[in-house]
């Protein structure tokens, strides 16, 4: 749901305070929960213009043109992101969704290996990686990454129902069946 009263407090707060590049990034993330994405693009653009060598602004507009579709716009701001920041863990996990959507396995790979560096317990990184392996084929190193997200984040269904997937692909259905039931407990 989307939080208006959020985004009517640094409206107001934005007519004061124009030069607030802070302020209008948040807003902009309010904007993209509620899904008006051109709203999102147009004040992350106004802290990028305030702002220019702030990765994250870059990094979470870079994911909203991921959502659009707009998958070289994306990639730009990813690169623009880790230019200004190597350890950025936003831009490096779009980076790799970017590639991995356009069929760059080996590349996501290293984004997403990347990521892991800043941060190991990121949970999306895991699952993502997972998914790179096995488009390789590569079925063992997927369930070894499933099993460090659920390691990371007991609670997250998705890598439990993820987990359970590649352990039936390998032919483990009683395994298989024990991560299908975590991930609806």
């Amino acid at each position: 749901a989307a939080n208006y009263a959020e985004i009517n407090r640094l409206t107001a707060y934005l007519v004061d305070h124009p030069d607030d590049s802070d302020s209008y990034a948040a807003r902009a993330g309010y904007w993209a929960e509620a899904g008006a994405y051109d709203l999102a693009l147009n004040d992350y653009q106004y802290a990028i213009n305030l702002a220019p060598k702030t990765a994250d602004y870059w990094a979470s507009r870079a994911t909203i043109y991921l959502t659009l579709g707009r998958d070289a716009q994306a990639a730009e701001n990813c690169r623009i992101a880790l230019k200004h920041d190597e350890g950025n863990l936003i831009a490096y996990r779009t980076q790799a969704q970017v590639r991995f959507k356009l069929g760059r396995y080996h590349e996501a790979l290293a984004s997403v290996n990347k990521g892991l560096l800043v941060d190991s317990s990121d949970v999306r990184l895991w699952r993502l990686r997972a998914h790179v392996h096995g488009k390789a084929g590569n079925n063992a190193s997927a369930i070894s990454d499933l099993e460090a997200a659920v390691a990371n984040d007991p609670s997250d269904a998705q890598a439990w129902n993820d987990l359970g997937h590649f352990l039936r692909f390998d032919n483990r259905p009683t395994e298989a069946l024990a991560a299908f039931n975590d991930a609806y407990k």
